[in-house]
């Protein structure tokens, strides 16, 4: 591989000329700048929302929480319910325990509410009834 190298005195002749030192200086910031937007397309192109981001919901497909923290979130909008308690497999899992209270937000966690969210493996105890089921999430009200 032959690296072709300027010598110094021809490399200070164009320097020193004013028109070829605007020349360059605008070819290395068009270059410069050319490469930061592309790269920056590159390394943040999926955090973005796509659409709207001022619509109720933009950002849930794009968010990281768990699918089931999403399917609690459609149960309680479509049912229009006002307060919940979670079930002992959920509630034992602190991380999906604390995102499906911030994310059911203004929805609020209450230990008598007659509705609660559980999974579809666990038993639910008599007396529940199932209203409705996405993904693995099912809403229950409780007697």
């Amino acid at each position: 591989m032959t690296i072709f190298i300027m010598p110094k005195s021809l490399l200070l002749r164009l320097v020193k000329n004013k028109k070829v030192s605007w020349l360059f200086t605008i070819a290395i910031f068009t270059l410069a700048i050319i490469l930061y937007v592309n790269l920056g397309k590159f390394l943040v192109r999926d955090i973005f929302i796509k659409g709207n981001p001022f619509v109720a919901g933009a950002g849930n497909q794009e968010s990281y929480l768990p699918a089931e923290v999403l399917a609690m979130q459609g149960l309680a909008t479509r049912r229009k319910i006002v307060n919940f308690r979670m079930s002992e497999l959920i509630s034992s899992d602190a991380s999906k325990y604390q995102r499906a209270i911030e994310f059911l937000y203004p929805i609020r966690g209450n230990a008598q509410s007659k509705f609660l969210f559980a999974m579809h493996e666990e038993k639910v105890s008599i007396g529940c009834d199932e209203l409705e089921r996405e993904g693995t999430a099912i809403l229950y009200y409780c007697q």
